[in-house]
């Protein structure tokens, strides 16, 4: 009966080492669906591989009534749960403030190793703003800041 007992709590170490063993093995990827009391307010992705982490959207830049960014803090929250410090890659996919509003933050709360983008014209019309030159100048803006932000640790690719 010892024998049984003895060999019962074996496997369930070995299981339970195992599982750990094996999570690190696993890729994880997480949509991070950030919504406010109406709608859904920015998208973006955690991917995490092999110990690293990399990031597709950073969400919206949208401040609630007390000042803060509801969509950057769903971000912010998951990211500082989980212990990430560090982010091999981000990808914008493209400059809709639900998808990149929360890039200026990101790079005060993590290290970025690289930003990727592709270039932007300003003839999307999904944008709400007065003109192509304030799309366009928002956009040099906020690439300009990635570029400041990034320059002494990693690479950026526009």
């Amino acid at each position: 009966m010892n024998f049984l007992l003895l060999l019962f709590l074996l496997i369930i170490y070995i299981n339970k080492s195992l599982g750990v063993v094996l999570k690190e093995l696993y890729d994880e990827i997480v949509f991070l669906n950030i919504y406010d009391k109406e709608q859904n307010i920015g998208d973006a992705i955690i991917i995490h591989s092999n110990d690293k982490y990399a990031m597709i959207d950073t969400g919206l830049a949208k401040e609630d009534e007390n000042g803060g960014n509801v969509s950057f803090k769903g971000i912010s929250d998951y990211i500082n749960a989980q212990g990430i410090t560090e982010l091999e890659w981000v990808l914008l996919t493209h400059n809709h403030a639900d998808h990149v509003g929360g890039m200026k933050d990101l790079l005060d709360i993590v290290k970025v190793k690289k930003v990727y983008t592709k270039s932007y014209n300003a003839y999307d019309e999904a944008c709400h703003k007065e003109s192509k030159e304030e799309l366009l100048r928002d956009w040099n803006t906020l690439m300009d800041t990635i570029k400041a932000k990034t320059r002494r640790q990693s690479s950026f690719y526009p």
